[in-house]
């Protein structure tokens, strides 16, 4: 198990976070989710699941800085020798936080955050983009990857606006930046920051922009994350609803334009 706190902040989440939540509750230590101002199932999801790991607080916001806040005050609140990044649109299989753990009894003493793969959904969880889409860099490589796994150390603090958030050392140095302190683990969760979120029509800041159309490759269904397959409760919709017919025809007439600009740029 990993001696980590998971730390999620979420806001209108219901088609995803059970699975999130489910997902990783019985490999860490703890778990500290903040609502800023879910109007969907959001709340009823997450107390559905009845674990003490598991503390829910809310705070209504949609200020940038203040969501930032949020992350600064769940810094405060942990006593474990790391930080676990979850979103609620980020599902781990089982396996791979096994692997996880194994890795992690190796990472050197030095090692204050840890980078993480994930493969991002598109049109349905059947379907993921190509690593070539990523558009982060680490360590001088560039794809799907995040920085997910954060020491706790003296002085831990984060700075910025969300989306564009920073941890910082306690000489406000920006973890990110030190390629020496960050490691890469070949690991990887189930990203649906491209699905919808939400069983309501709802708008939630920064996330228009995540909705895209492609094609994408198909995924190994073996290896989908195994919370998947848990017995929910009714108001849980099905993580394996098949995309449209009319979206992977539009999907097929966008996909080799994005690809070929791609290769341009």
């Amino acid at each position: 198990m990993l001696d980590a706190t998971v730390h999620m902040v979420v806001k209108n989440e219901d088609r995803w976070v059970w699975f999130a939540l489910m997902a990783v509750k019985d490999s860490v230590s703890r778990i500290l989710v903040t609502d800023t101002g879910s109007t969907d199932g959001t709340i009823d999801a997450i107390r559905s699941i009845r674990d003490k790991k598991i503390s829910l607080t809310r705070q209504k916001t949609d200020d940038p800085k203040e969501i930032v806040d949020v992350r600064g005050s769940q810094i405060q609140k942990t006593d474990t020798p790391w930080i676990f990044i979850v979103d609620g649109d980020e599902i781990w299989p089982a396996h791979q936080l096994e692997i996880l753990d194994a890795k992690m009894q190796s990472v050197a003493s030095s090692v204050n955050g840890i980078v993480v793969h994930d493969k991002r959904c598109i049109g349905d969880v059947f379907h993921i983009l190509p690593e070539s889409y990523g558009r982060y860099m680490f360590k001088g490589r560039r794809g799907h990857l995040n920085l997910r796994l954060i020491r706790n150390i003296d002085g831990l603090d984060i700075r910025g606006e969300y989306p564009n958030e920073a941890f910082v050392d306690a000489e406000d140095r920006v973890l990110n930046d030190q390629d020496d302190r960050v490691e890469i683990l070949d690991v990887w969760y189930l990203h649906t920051s491209h699905l919808p979120r939400s069983t309501s029509d709802v708008q939630v800041l920064n996330r228009q922009r995540k909705q895209k159309t492609e094609l994408g490759m198909k995924i190994d269904q073996r290896i989908l994350p195994e919370a998947f397959l848990l017995e929910r409760p009714p108001t849980i919709p099905s993580p394996f609803t098949k995309r449209p017919f009319l979206y992977t025809l539009k999907a097929a007439a966008i996909t080799p334009i994005r690809r070929a600009k791609q290769l341009i740029t």
